[in-house]
């Protein structure tokens, strides 16, 4: 068998803070031309960004996958950096030492010597092994020394990256704060976090974990707990309240599990018991919103929800187009559409040359935040001059027209301005005709209003 045939390569780095795996790849051209042979791809051993240190209870995958092969004779030869890029851990030296004399395996490194098969190269080994771990545990001490002080002076943990909406340095980035701020806000109006994510960029995790930093409201989190305020001087870029909306503090209990489904399950309240009503089938007919005795409700209220849905709708898309009306607000009418798809092709094409390799992530991201912002401006300014082009006499479909929203987009709505919308019991039982005013808006400024049988509302039956 030849040294290609039983060589294998491992290479590791403990900190990518590039993200990219850069260190790891210069590891690997230089282990190879240490082989001065080709070593194939499946027996190239790679553990990007993970340490190697006593301190680490990180697994470390690859490191393992070769160990097996070790053990199993198909490897004679393993390529590295250096003896550190191998372990830092003495107990793990000893099972390379322990693998030399029983596997006959040989390590082969660019920086520095290893020799396992004598007693002068293991001794040797075993003093590196020893010196790298007593540094990994210093460095370890003086990490968390520093976590410690910072603690102490109201600081926020700095991480390997930058905290969405700041600068390593903790200086608040305009553009990402703004975002952070609307997805705060939106969230605390009970709206997902898909459709959230969705409409401000950021993926659904990196969402969900923003939404529960604390560190965005002046609260300072240490090992994972909160344990008091950051100094007076740290930024808040959300209010404490809206923060802790976000969480769930203080919210009713969940409408239920079919509130992705109707649209105001949870919303509707039966009038004769003030319980939540729930969407539900009604068998071959159309769906319903019930005071239902299997959730604790009196069981007599229910209404269609197709006869109900769109005039709630109505009503209150009404009032959010006539609250954001501003005819003096000096937007020139021009091709919205354009514009906007001028901004979408600049981001296509700046994506797409991160991919080729033509520019680099670095020089991309400044880009593609101006392109992002610019699209966001001409959306803006082209719903602004939709809601001043609203005619008085306008229809329903108008309404849908202007704000193409999703279901959970739509329910924040509802819920920014509603508190309730109250259903009385019909006065008649059967099959009822539609009578929209058995329903009651209850809206947060504390009025309410019934709604009419006139609504311009089509295609109700």
């Amino acid at each position: 068998m030849s040294m290609e045939d039983d060589s294998a390569l491992y290479v590791r780095i403990s900190d990518d803070k590039e993200g990219r795996e850069a260190g790891v790849t210069r590891q690997v051209e230089d282990s190879l031309a240490r082989a001065g042979h080709p070593i194939p791809v499946e027996r190239r051993f790679s553990d990007n960004d993970i340490s190697a240190s006593t301190r680490s209870s990180k697994p470390r995958p690859a490191f393992d996958r070769l160990m097996a092969l070790i053990d199993a004779g198909k490897v004679k030869h393993v390529y590295a950096y250096s003896a550190s890029r191998l372990t830092r851990r003495p107990m793990e030296f000893e099972r390379l030492i322990q693998m030399t004399e029983q596997r006959g395996v040989t390590f082969h490194v660019v920086t520095g010597h290893v020799d396992l098969s004598t007693a002068d190269g293991r001794m040797l080994a075993r003093m590196l092994a020893a010196a790298d771990a007593a540094e990994a545990e210093r460095i370890g001490e003086r990490v968390a020394r520093q976590k410690q002080q910072r603690a102490e002076q109201g600081l926020p943990q700095g991480g390997r990256y930058p905290t969405f909406g700041f600068t390593r340095e903790w200086e608040v980035v305009e553009d990402e704060a703004k975002r952070l701020r609307e997805a705060f806000r939106r969230r605390a109006s009970g709206e997902s976090v898909g459709s959230i994510a969705k409409s401000i960029g950021v993926g659904h995790g990196t969402l969900v974990t923003i939404l529960k930093n604390p560190v965005y409201c002046g609260l300072r989190r240490y090992k994972g707990e909160v344990v008091g305020e950051l100094h007076p001087g740290f930024p808040r870029l959300v209010d404490r309240k809206v923060w802790d909306a976000a969480q769930g503090v203080g919210e009713a209990p969940p409408a239920g599990t079919n509130t992705r489904k109707y649209l105001l399950s949870g919303i509707a309240r039966c009038d004769a018991c003030k319980g939540k009503m729930k969407g539900a089938p009604s068998g071959n007919r159309a769906p319903r919103y019930r005071c239902a005795l299997t959730y604790g409700g009196c069981g007599k209220v229910s209404i269609r929800a197709d006869w109900i849905d769109d005039p709630v709708v109505f009503a209150v898309v009404a009032r959010e187009v006539f609250a954001r009306k501003s005819p003096d607000a000096d937007i020139p009418v021009h091709d919205f559409d354009a514009d906007a798809e001028a901004a979408r092709q600049d981001i296509a094409e700046l994506q797409a040359a991160v991919n080729a390799g033509k520019i680099t992530m670095g020089t991309a991201i400044p880009l593609l935040s101006a392109a992002e912002a610019r699209l966001k401006a001409v959306e803006r300014d082209q719903r602004q001059a939709a809601v001043n082009a609203v005619d008085p006499n306008w229809s329903f479909r108008d309404a849908t027209e202007l704000f193409r929203l999703d279901l959970g987009e739509m329910r924040a709505l509802l819920a920014r301005h509603l508190d309730a919308v109250v259903i009385e019991e019909s006065p008649t039982r059967g099959r009822n005709a539609v009578d929209l005013s058995r329903a009651i808006l209850h809206f947060k400024d504390g009025t309410t209003e019934r709604l009419s049988n006139a609504v311009p509302v089509e295609d109700l039956e």
